[in-house]
């Protein structure tokens, strides 16, 4: 039996707040339990769409960075799963991937927000800066063309992308080399 952390939404959360991140954290824990792995689960949900003030927000980021960092160092762990924005939470997920890799505990970040490709047009600096973080991950997922080249355009290179083509199929783990 494997043993995985995922940093997303938590399913179990009662909600009225069925967005994307959401939907693909149900269907992965639905997968997961199906085929006898064990989920735990950091959950990065916010109350309805409000905006919370910064510290709020930094908080509660600094008690997902603890509770990773407890979880891999008391439990025997296979990988974590770590779904970002493209604002702060990108920041906060790159961490949580660092610390992963501190673990020598594989990571997989799944950007779920389009506006993270608006990098494109950042300034060079920003770029470079993103190009880098991006390295941290073990792997990144694309869910489309447009992603993997990307990811290639800030040099993560191809072999640490996971192509997805869950939006397609209907089946949140299926990848298109399957």
């Amino acid at each position: 039996m494997s043993k995985y952390i995922l940093v997303g939404a938590d399913p179990r959360s009662a909600s009225t707040h069925y967005g994307g991140v959401l939907t693909l954290s149900a269907g992965l824990m639905d997968h997961a339990t199906s085929q006898g792995h064990v989920v735990e689960i950091i959950n990065t949900m916010r109350p309805g769409f409000h905006q919370l003030s910064a510290w709020p927000r930094v908080k509660a980021g600094l008690n997902r960075l603890i509770k990773l960092w407890r979880a891999l160092r008391l439990h025997d762990c296979d990988g974590v799963i770590i779904f970002a924005g493209a604002g702060f939470s990108f920041y906060e997920r790159v961490l949580m991937a660092g610390i992963s890799r501190l673990h020598d505990v594989n990571s997989l970040l799944v950007i779920v927000d389009g506006w993270f490709l608006e990098i494109r047009t950042a300034s060079v600096l920003k770029r470079r800066w993103i190009a880098l973080l991006l390295r941290i991950p073990h792997k990144l997922t694309a869910s489309g063309r447009r992603w993997v080249v990307f990811f290639q355009d800030c040099g993560v290179g191809s072999n640490p992308i996971v192509p997805l083509t869950y939006w397609l199929t209907g089946s949140l783990v299926h990848s298109e080399s399957n």
